[in-house]
């Protein structure tokens, strides 16, 4: 019918436009020079929690911060630290169970803060976790098709926190949530 093909139009146009973002926003975060300045990572965690209130309400997921300093001053682009944060926080969402909660935690782990965000989805079996930040690489594509998605979130999210001087932790089984723990130099 007329409105199933402006409802598939639509649905194809988003995951193009979602897919050229992706790219884009993964092309500048691997070429361009950052906007160093010192801010405050608890703001910026409380700023992108609150971001994602609207997809964690359309996939009937709560999202909360379960431990923070008052203040937790960093230098590094803000901007870009917020989409690594918005990224892990939304693939959390994304693969979280209805009636559950997304945890997102900031601490201090000299000489790092640490940001984890923990989800009570599918899970990742270790064996597949060498291949979590490759560009277009998407682990659950055969088994969760429903969850819309390009495979290029995580690898943006590694690239801004390596080129910030920090790593990306995973801790996670087959069945058991995940918890990715990005790190980040005090």
């Amino acid at each position: 019918s007329q409105q199933d093909l402006l409802t598939r139009i639509d649905r194809h146009a988003r995951a193009s436009l979602a897919m050229a973002q992706g790219f884009v926003q993964l092309a500048s975060a691997q070429a361009h020079e950052y906007q160093s300045a010192p801010f405050d990572l608890a703001a910026a965690l409380v700023e992108t929690v609150d971001d994602a209130w609207a997809s964690a309400k359309n996939h009937h997921v709560q999202v909360r911060i379960t431990n923070s300093p008052d203040i937790a001053p960093i230098q590094g682009d803000r901007a870009l630290i917020c989409r690594a944060i918005m990224n892990t926080v939304g693939n959390a969402i994304k693969f979280s169970p209805p009636g559950s909660t997304v945890q997102c935690a900031l601490t201090s782990e000299a000489p790092y803060w640490v940001i984890s965000v923990r989800d009570q989805g599918p899970g990742i079996a270790p064996e597949q976790q060498c291949n979590l930040f490759q560009p277009f690489t998407r682990l659950h594509a055969g088994s969760h098709p429903g969850i819309a998605g390009v495979g290029l979130g995580l690898a943006l999210v590694q690239t801004v926190v390596q080129r910030h001087g920090g790593q990306v932790q995973v801790n996670s089984s087959a069945g058991a949530g995940a918890e990715f723990r990005l790190l980040l130099p005090q």
